[in-house]
Protein backbone atom coordinates (compact mmCIF):
# COMPACT_ATOMS: atom_id res chain seq x y z
CA UNK A 1 0.00 0.00 0.00
CA UNK A 2 1.76 3.17 -1.20
CA UNK A 3 2.27 5.86 1.84
CA UNK A 4 -1.13 8.59 0.11
CA UNK A 5 -3.32 5.15 0.22
CA UNK A 6 -2.11 4.65 4.22
CA UNK A 7 -2.92 8.36 4.76
CA UNK A 8 -5.79 8.84 3.31
CA UNK A 9 -7.30 6.04 4.99
CA UNK A 10 -6.05 7.41 8.27
CA UNK A 11 -7.81 10.73 7.32
CA UNK A 12 -10.57 9.33 6.40
CA UNK A 13 -9.99 10.45 2.54
CA UNK A 14 -9.92 9.25 -0.78
CA UNK A 15 -12.97 6.55 -0.54
CA UNK A 16 -16.53 7.33 -2.48
CA UNK A 17 -17.78 4.27 -2.63
CA UNK A 18 -21.03 3.39 0.07
CA UNK A 19 -21.17 7.45 1.02
CA UNK A 20 -24.60 7.94 2.65
CA UNK A 21 -24.47 11.53 2.82
CA UNK A 22 -24.08 11.70 -1.15
CA UNK A 23 -27.04 11.69 -3.82
CA UNK A 24 -26.18 11.33 -7.17
CA UNK A 25 -27.75 13.09 -9.93
CA UNK A 26 -27.23 13.34 -13.80
CA UNK A 27 -28.37 16.28 -16.13
CA UNK A 28 -27.75 16.82 -19.62
CA UNK A 29 -27.31 20.19 -20.90
CA UNK A 30 -29.95 21.61 -23.50
CA UNK A 31 -27.64 23.38 -25.00
CA UNK A 32 -24.40 21.42 -25.99
CA UNK A 33 -25.72 17.67 -24.92
CA UNK A 34 -23.01 17.51 -22.29
CA UNK A 35 -24.18 15.35 -19.54
CA UNK A 36 -22.98 15.89 -16.22
CA UNK A 37 -22.78 14.43 -12.88
CA UNK A 38 -24.05 15.97 -9.85
CA UNK A 39 -23.01 14.88 -6.38
CA UNK A 40 -25.19 16.25 -3.57
CA UNK A 41 -23.95 16.07 -0.20
CA UNK A 42 -27.05 15.78 2.23
CA UNK A 43 -25.41 17.36 5.15
CA UNK A 44 -24.43 20.52 3.59
CA UNK A 45 -26.35 21.16 0.13
CA UNK A 46 -29.99 20.85 1.33
CA UNK A 47 -31.97 23.72 3.09
CA UNK A 48 -34.13 22.59 5.57
CA UNK A 49 -37.74 24.09 5.15
CA UNK A 50 -39.98 24.83 8.43
CA UNK A 51 -43.70 24.50 9.01
CA UNK A 52 -45.96 27.47 9.85
CA UNK A 53 -44.58 28.60 13.12
CA UNK A 54 -41.16 28.00 11.82
CA UNK A 55 -40.37 25.31 14.97
CA UNK A 56 -40.20 22.26 13.42
CA UNK A 57 -38.31 20.75 10.15
CA UNK A 58 -41.13 19.57 7.34
CA UNK A 59 -38.32 19.47 4.40
CA UNK A 60 -35.25 20.22 2.94
CA UNK A 61 -34.88 22.18 -0.92
CA UNK A 62 -31.84 21.66 -2.75
CA UNK A 63 -30.86 24.19 -4.95
CA UNK A 64 -27.91 23.68 -7.22
CA UNK A 65 -26.31 25.42 -9.89
CA UNK A 66 -24.76 23.38 -12.95
CA UNK A 67 -21.82 24.50 -15.41
CA UNK A 68 -20.26 21.79 -17.44
CA UNK A 69 -16.91 21.79 -19.59
CA UNK A 70 -18.27 22.60 -23.36
CA UNK A 71 -19.95 25.43 -22.57
CA UNK A 72 -21.30 28.46 -20.49
CA UNK A 73 -25.17 27.64 -20.20
CA UNK A 74 -25.53 27.54 -16.18
CA UNK A 75 -28.07 24.46 -15.64
CA UNK A 76 -30.46 25.50 -12.20
CA UNK A 77 -31.37 22.52 -10.27
CA UNK A 78 -34.38 22.62 -7.48
CA UNK A 79 -35.21 19.38 -6.09
CA UNK A 80 -37.95 19.35 -3.24
CA UNK A 81 -37.61 16.24 -0.56
CA UNK A 82 -40.17 15.05 2.21
CA UNK A 83 -38.45 15.40 6.14
CA UNK A 84 -37.16 11.85 5.43
CA UNK A 85 -34.80 13.32 2.52
CA UNK A 86 -36.85 11.25 0.67
CA UNK A 87 -37.53 13.38 -3.36
CA UNK A 88 -41.20 14.86 -3.70
CA UNK A 89 -40.48 17.36 -6.55
CA UNK A 90 -37.79 18.27 -8.81
CA UNK A 91 -37.12 21.32 -11.51
CA UNK A 92 -34.46 22.14 -14.10
CA UNK A 93 -33.71 25.03 -16.33
CA UNK A 94 -31.37 24.63 -18.82
CA UNK A 95 -31.27 21.27 -19.14
CA UNK A 96 -32.80 17.87 -18.05
CA UNK A 97 -32.13 15.38 -15.65
CA UNK A 98 -30.63 11.76 -17.20
CA UNK A 99 -30.50 8.63 -15.50
CA UNK A 100 -27.51 8.61 -13.41
CA UNK A 101 -26.00 5.70 -15.09
CA UNK A 102 -25.86 7.63 -18.53
CA UNK A 103 -23.43 10.15 -17.10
Amino acid sequence: MSIWKRLGSIFGGGSTGGDDSALQYAVKCRRCGEVIRVRVNRRYDLDQDFGDYGDQVVGYTLHKEVLGNRCPQLINIIVHYDRSQRETERDIEGGEFVPPDQA
